[in-house]
């Protein structure tokens, strides 16, 4: 953005929990109501009333690529091991906000899961009889948001903005 003098907000949410909806979605067309909820209206044109879901491209691309359960195993209990380590030493404590509804009180994310290992991962059944994705290596029902406040050099100056320190990585 250098010579711009611009203000984006960029952002998005992760609303796992709402997943569920689509298979409302299909049910309520079978008896006669409307889709109220994807607003995708290529929906079943696409898929019909089929399982569309991470866990099925899961297993679809595992297939194709030819990753072993191992391999995914391997890949999540270290990709916890981290996200644990960097939540545990204060990484993420200025983005993470607590959260209190009627029913829920959370001071971070459920995840990352953190009472797991290699052997009891290595026990658990697959979702599907002859599929390579079980619990452990499954998406987790999360819900989530972020928001970033993008300036230039000259909105920072032009609006007072503190300007962020630099990222490491």
């Amino acid at each position: 953005m250098t010579g711009l003098s611009g203000l984006v907000v960029a952002g998005g949410v992760q609303n796992m929990s709402q997943i569920p909806l689509t298979a409302a979605a299909l049910v309520g067309d079978r008896f006669g109501r409307p889709d109220p909820y994807s607003g995708s209206r290529g929906w079943r044109k696409r898929y019909g009333n089929q399982t569309v879901s991470q866990f099925h491209a899961a297993e679809l691309m595992a297939r194709h690529w030819d990753i072993s359960r191992e391999e995914m195993e391997e890949f999540a209990l270290v990709s916890h091991r981290r996200a644990a380590h960097a939540v545990d030493s204060g990484r993420f404590g200025p983005e993470i906000e607590p959260y209190a509804d009627d029913e829920h009180a959370l001071a971070a994310d459920e995840g990352p899961r953190r009472d797991t290992g290699p052997e009891p991962m290595a026990q658990m059944k697959t979702l599907t009889p002859d599929g390579r994705i079980t619990a452990a290596t499954a998406s987790q029902i999360s819900d989530g948001a972020a928001a970033l406040l993008i300036a230039s050099e000259e909105a920072v100056r032009e609006h007072g903005l503190p300007p962020a320190p630099a990222s490491t990585g």
